[in-house]
């Protein structure tokens, strides 16, 4: 199921908690949120997200959750991180 795949990540980096985790998974899925993904290129989204806006030096800017309600800027976001997080949402 997308998203459920890149759990690690978001531990990794101590972003969200289990239980908020599972609650806003819990709610995407009660609005049928979860569709199967096409067959995703991971150095195609990586080639194309070098030309974003929120690309700085060599790190990527993402607004993440850190519970519910509440989310922060990371700007320090490194490419194999995405990598990682786009080849789970394969799994």
């Amino acid at each position: 199921m997308p998203g459920e795949c890149s759990l690690p990540v978001i531990w990794q980096r101590k972003i969200l908690n289990l239980n908020d985790y599972s609650r806003i998974v819990s709610l995407l899925k009660s609005f049928n949120f979860f569709k199967p993904l096409p067959q995703l290129n991971t150095q195609e989204i990586i080639q194309a997200m070098l030309f974003d806006k929120k690309k700085k030096n060599n790190n990527f800017t993402f607004i993440l959750p850190l519970t519910i309600g509440v989310v922060k800027e990371f700007n320090d976001i490194r490419e194999n991180e995405i990598i990682k997080i786009l080849n789970d949402l394969i799994c």
